[in-house]
Formats: C-alpha cells, sequence, structure tokens
C-alpha cells in the first residue's frame, strides 16, 4: 500500500447480510487496488451480547478483517475501549463507523488523528437519529443520495458544510449482458436480499404472484437472501415452489450474484424505504429491468420511468402487476429497457471507480494534517443509542455505568466491573440486522 500516509478502517458488526457490507466490501477492495491500506473491522462477531444468524454471508478471501481484540465474554466498557484504543494504534487513520450503532458511539472519545467518516445509508428514523446524535463528531457526513444529503441539511443546518453525496456504487461489465426469450415464454424475475417486512415489504411478492397467476401470465419467480420473514413468504410461495416456477437459492455468494442476475429479465424490490439499494443497482447493472417502489431515495435518481424501468405506489399491487405484464408480452420493450437500465448505470456516477474517486478526492480535505481542514471536532463523552428507534429495539439496557467504566480505563484505572460480568442486556434483538439496514 503506497497511495496515503494513512489507513482507512471501515466498522462492521458482523458479516450479514445487508447492503452497508456490500458497501464496506466495494470500498475496501477499490482503495486498495488505487495503494490504500484498508480493511475491515468486525466488532460483534463473536461475543455473547448479541446473538447472530446461523447463516451469514461468505466473506471475500481478497479483503483483509480483523476483528476486535475483545474477548468472547467481554462487556459493552470492554467493546468500546477496545474500540478506542485500537483505532489510537492505527492512527494516523480513517474510521468509517459505518452502520455499526453500538460502536459509533465512542467517535466523541477519538484522537484527532483518527479521522471519522460517518456514512448515511438508510432513508429512515435509525439513520438520521444517528447523525444527530453524533454528527458534530464526524470530520464528515457522507450521504448516499442526494435525497438524504438534502435531508440531514434540513434537520441540522449546521452540518451543511460537512455533508457529502457520494452513492453506493457496483462494478458494471461494458456490454449489457444478451437475454434470450421467445414470444410468450414466462417472465423470469429475481429479488436477492433480506426478507423482512419493516423495510422490504418482502410479503408483497408473494401478492404480486398471486395476481400474475390469476392473469394467467406466466413467471420465474428467483429469490435469494435470507431474514425474519423468509419461512413464512416460502410458506405462502409453496405452490410455485412445487411447481417449479419458483426457485429459493438461499444465500447466495456475492461473487455468485451476478451470474444469477443475468438469468433474470426483470428485478422486483417492494421496499418502503432505501438509502441507493446496492441490489438494485447489482441488478440494473446486469441488465435486469427494475419494477420497484416509487421512494424517495435512490430510486429517483436510478430509475427513469418507462425508460430505464419502472416505479410504482407503494403496496399497489396491480401496478406491479401491470407492468410484469408489459414486460412480458412484450419482449421487445422488455430488451429495450434491459440495455437502458444497463447504460443509466454504466454511464454514470453509480460505478465503483467514480466511488472510489470521490473518496480519494475527499480524504486529504479533511484528514487531521490537511492544511484544508477547517472543522475541529469536540470532544464529548461516549453516546450510546437509544434503547430503541422507531420500534426497532437498538440497546435497551443501561449505559451510565459502562461509560463511567470507559473513563476509568483510559485513565489508567481499573475498571468498576473487572472481574465480574455485568448481566447481559435484556430485549437486545438477537437478529437485529435484519430489521435495520437490510440489502
Amino acid at each position: 500500500m503506497e497511495n496515503s500516509n494513512y489507513r482507512v478502517i471501515v466498522g462492521s458488526s458482523a458479516w450479514q447480510l445487508n447492503g452497508v457490507n456490500i458497501f464496506a466490501e466495494h470500498l475496501v477492495r477499490g482503495l486498495r487496488n488505487r495503494g490504500v491500506d484498508a480493511h475491515i473491522l468486525f466488532t460483534e462477531q463473536d461475543t455473547w451480547l448479541v446473538q447472530l444468524p446461523k447463516e451469514m454471508m461468505p466473506f471475500p478471501k481478497d479483503i483483509p478483517s480483523t476483528s476486535l481484540p475483545t474477548a468472547h465474554q467481554a462487556t459493552w466498557e470492554a467493546h468500546w475501549y477496545a474500540t478506542i484504543k485500537y483505532l489510537e494504534s492505527l492512527a494516523p487513520c480513517i474510521y468509517f463507523p459505518n452502520s455499526d450503532f453500538r460502536h459509533s458511539c465512542v467517535t466523541p472519545l477519538l484522537p484527532d488523528n483518527v479521522t471519522v467518516v460517518g456514512l448515511i445509508q438508510g432513508d429512515d428514523p435509525i439513520h438520521y437519529e444517528h447523525v444527530h446524535r453524533l454528527g458534530a463528531y464526524w470530520d464528515a457526513i457522507v450521504c448516499v443520495s442526494d435525497e438524504i444529503a438534502d435531508k440531514v441539511g434540513r434537520l441540522d443546518p449546521e452540518f451543511k458544510p460537512r455533508i457529502h453525496a457520494i452513492p453506493n456504487t457496483v462494478v458494471v461489465p461494458e456490454e449489457c449482458p444478451h437475454r434470450e426469450r421467445a414470444i410468450g415464454s414466462p417472465l423470469r424475475i429475481v429479488y436477492h436480499g433480506v426478507l423482512n417486512t419493516y423495510q422490504k415489504r418482502i410479503l408483497n411478492i408473494a401478492d404480486i404472484l398471486t395476481e400474475l397467476e390469476r392473469r394467467k401470465i406466466p413467471f420465474h419467480m428467483t429469490l435469494a437472501g435470507d431474514g425474519p420473514q423468509k419461512s413464512e413468504l416460502l410458506g405462502r410461495c409453496e405452490k410455485w415452489l412445487s411447481s417449479g416456477e419458483m426457485e429459493y437459492k438461499g444465500i447466495v455468494a456475492h461473487h455468485d450474484v451476478d451470474a444469477m442476475l443475468r438469468e433474470a429479465d426483470a428485478y422486483v424490490m417492494t421496499s418502503a424505504f432505501e438509502g441507493m439499494p446496492h441490489a438494485l443497482l447489482e441488478a440494473m447493472a446486469q441488465g435486469c429491468v427494475p419494477v420497484v417502489t416509487d421512494i424517495d431515495s435512490g430510486i429517483p435518481e436510478l430509475v427513469t420511468q418507462g425508460k430505464s424501468g419502472f416505479r410504482n405506489p407503494i403496496g399497489d399491487i396491480k401496478a406491479f402487476a401491470d407492468r410484469f405484464t408489459e414486460l412480458q408480452q412484450n419482449v421487445a420493450l422488455c430488451d429495450e429497457m434491459s440495455k437502458e437500465a444497463h447504460r443509466s448505470i454504466k454511464e454514470s456516477r453509480f460505478n465503483v471507480e467514480a466511488m472510489i474517486d470521490a473518496y480519494l478526492e475527499l480524504f486529504p480535505k479533511i484528514v487531521h494534517s490537511s492544511p484544508e481542514k477547517t472543522y475541529r471536532r469536540p470532544r464529548g463523552t461516549i453516546l450510546p443509542p437509544p434503547a430503541i428507534v422507531n420500534g426497532l429495539s437498538i440497546f435497551p439496557c443501561e449505559t451510565a455505568g459502562f461509560i463511567e467504566d470507559v473513563h476509568r480505563m483510559l485513565n489508567g484505572r481499573k475498571s468498576a466491573a473487572s472481574g465480574s460480568a455485568p448481566a447481559r442486556p435484556k430485549g437486545l434483538l438477537s437478529k437485529i440486522w435484519h430489521k435495520i439496514k437490510p440489502r
């Protein structure tokens, strides 16, 4: 690594299925290809404090990573202390807390030579609470869409000089993958990502297929992913799974996703909100025609109505079925829109190289030693997330004692909790990432 005088550390709670981790993979790989020393820091891969799903995404072999140097039985104050000391040991460095909500709270205690880039990945209350609570302690605030950047600026006007809109991106093939589909043959639809209702409204897929069946529109549905509503969705789709009209692939390794997408004609997304959805970017880059919800963030920047895809009202099953019917019955239109979907990603800022260019332009302006740097972060104390945000459990336990212990440890005094493990936090959701930021 020869391109910089600093390291880049990208935080991740664990390598679960979500777009935040796909972003981390693209960022670390892209930076390393440009000569920047970058790696992923896992904070909750091996801890008793949270229970992770049994099935995780396969981790890419070309991406370096490390786990927080804590024991399995370590408590929250030990986690926070270890995060601070780990980042201090690598300074000067640039730290992306990403959506690691339970460890980003240490940023008020980080020294000046640890530059902090806060990233707002979603257009939802959890991410706006995150930036409102910690934005003053971030050297830069990066939003993945113009809509999110505008909202953050309106919610916290003092943040505006440090807000940057850098979208999530994907690797795009030079040519749109060619598809063969005979007139009258089934429309091949695909969805890959988290299977939940909180954000993705995933059960709408079963409703759409029911409507297509009622209309006698032939289809083949490919479903990949995992999540809290997997069993319910598969139960509602049992007849199509049995008939072969639907295939469930489980979690597909990221390096195999593109091949799966090239076998499909259209991509379905029924989400209530997004940031800049990686799965949609991946699908469009491979020439899948997007049939998606018309939501504020990300979608208007990606999908031109009737040209590169279709945008429909949230929950409007008939509108989704109308669009899929049109694509199934008009092969020429489907082919034309496929090429336009690919072109719209390839010839835009949504390719990986453009994203890496944007970050490499930003970094020299915000590191501590830069003569261009104008913002000086204040120092503060650990600011843990609230117990519940928008009905979701984030950190439902008392934190005051943990914070006091971290300050004792940083001052060279013994932690009050040393020698005995405090009670495990009650109510902490075992699979919170399925609900917070799905892919």
